[in-house]
């Protein structure tokens, strides 16, 4: 089945990123016709034309449109969004195609759902729990309706499913081994209010029978930047070294992330960056108000831009956190385009060289905003000698400028080897996880 042409009057960048977005929306509601000829066709046949599938239909609409506008930013939107998979809140919604062009998969609704016969088929993913993630990832256009999905989630490990559109129910075909009981572990979403106004989601995860009392070792997890979207996962070091101790793990879903779609990024970008900061400010505050712990029973954990996010903790909001785990972090902003791959993240942060940039760059730059007489909660950075995305000096100077000042309880480690993974090998990942968690652990008791 060929895929009809979307029309080809010129339309903008911010139109088409809207077209697509509303599509997405669209897709968590009931699917006509008219919405499926007028939003799905034009998505999946970007979406073939970015991966090529079809390069001899490709190479023809080129030729035939030359420098139509069109064409030019719907290949520069699609390398953006890769196959066109589009991240929602405690959904992923992933976008294939089968021969009958209609493959669709929405974690809210568990299932691969689209156009058929009698206006709409769905199946059911029976093991895509609430709080999991499902993405199709492999699918056969041009000779049958089969699919592909992985699902995973916070107390799912890994599964790749296998099913035919109408006539095989999906099918698991393979799991991962399970690391820790999940038995009577509970995944709750919750809301913060930012300052100003914005609702931020974030994910709980935690023992079904948990009294909120206050008395929970917690760990705040973010990331927020270059729309990147924190989604559930699997982590059989959370379940061992902290879900199963009675620990609560939470994961908040910040602007500067792709959770919402691209504004939910660009509302956290330069100047706007404290948003990102405030946003995982507001979650803390949330989680102590809701009575899951106490300030001093709080850690918060990031690395690389997240190791920013938590610098941030660290030095403007000391007072909300008993533990902070910094790691391979950016924190020196007036220097971090002189360092590494620091330049090329300026369309992120700003330019310190700028003289009006780095006033509001100054505002979130952890290494300079650090002040005597300040109760700093006790804080592990990592890094590695060997990485060379942010390189191991900003967390060594950081660690040096504190234990200069006198403060109390601030480690250091480094690994020789890892890159920006801060370990090389299953070996140095168990050493540098074991020393993370006993920290933690011994930080909020």
């Amino acid at each position: 089945m060929q895929l009809p042409l979307p029309s080809a009057d010129p339309i903008s960048l911010s139109q088409l990123e809207s077209h697509l977005w509303e599509a997405a929306n669209i897709l968590r509601g009931p699917v006509d016709a008219a919405d499926f000829k007028t939003y799905i066709f034009p998505l999946l046949f970007f979406r073939r034309i970015s991966d090529v599938y079809d390069e001899e239909r490709a190479c023809a609409l080129e030729e035939s449109e030359g420098d139509d506008k069109l064409m030019n930013e719907a290949l520069g939107v699609l390398r953006e969004y890769k196959r066109a998979s589009v991240s929602l809140l405690q959904r992923r919604l992933s976008i294939g195609y089968t021969r009958a062009a209609r493959l669709l998969d929405t974690l809210e609704e568990r299932g691969i759902v689209g156009p058929s016969e009698d206006g709409r088929s769905r199946v059911v993913l029976e093991s895509a729990d609430d709080g999991s993630t499902a993405i199709v990832v492999d699918d056969d256009p041009d000779e049958s309706d089969e699919f592909w999905v992985h699902a995973t989630g916070f107390t799912a490990p890994s599964t790749v499913l296998r099913g035919v559109l109408g006539s095989v129910e999906p099918e698991v075909i393979r799991s991962s081994p399970a690391f820790f009981d999940a038995g009577g572990i509970d995944v709750q979403q919750h809301w913060a209010v930012s300052d100003d106004g914005t609702r931020v989601p974030y994910f709980q995860v935690a023992a079904g029978d948990l009294a909120l009392d206050g008395s929970h070792p917690t760990l705040l997890s973010g990331y927020g930047g270059f729309q990147a979207s924190r989604l559930p996962e699997y982590s059989g070091i959370v379940g061992r070294a902290w879900l199963d101790r009675g620990g609560v793990f939470v994961l908040a879903n910040i602007r500067g992330g792709g959770e919402f779609g691209p504004g939910w990024h660009t509302s956290a970008l330069k100047q706007n960056r404290p948003r990102a900061y405030e946003d995982f400010a507001a979650i803390a505050r949330d989680l102590v108000a809701r009575g899951v712990t106490t300030a001093a029973r709080l850690a918060c954990e990031g690395r690389s831009n997240g190791g920013l996010l938590v610098g941030n903790m660290l030095t403007t909001y000391p007072e909300l956190f008993g533990a902070v785990v910094c790691g391979v972090p950016l924190l020196d902003m007036k220097r971090y385009t002189h360092l590494s791959a620091g330049a090329s993240w300026i369309a992120e942060y700003g330019d310190p060289d700028v003289a009006e940039e780095w006033e509001y760059i100054r505002t979130f730059s952890p290494y300079q905003l650090l002040k005597d007489d300040t109760d700093y909660p006790p804080v592990l950075f990592y890094a590695a000698t060997s990485d060379d995305r942010v390189g191991p000096v900003q967390a060594r100077k950081m660690a040096a400028r504190m234990q200069a000042m006198g403060i109390d309880n601030v480690l250091y480690y480094e690994n020789s080897d890892g890159g920006h993974g801060g370990a090389v090998d299953n070996s140095h990942t168990a050493r540098l996880q074991a020393l993370i968690y006993e920290f933690l652990w011994k930080s909020l008791a």
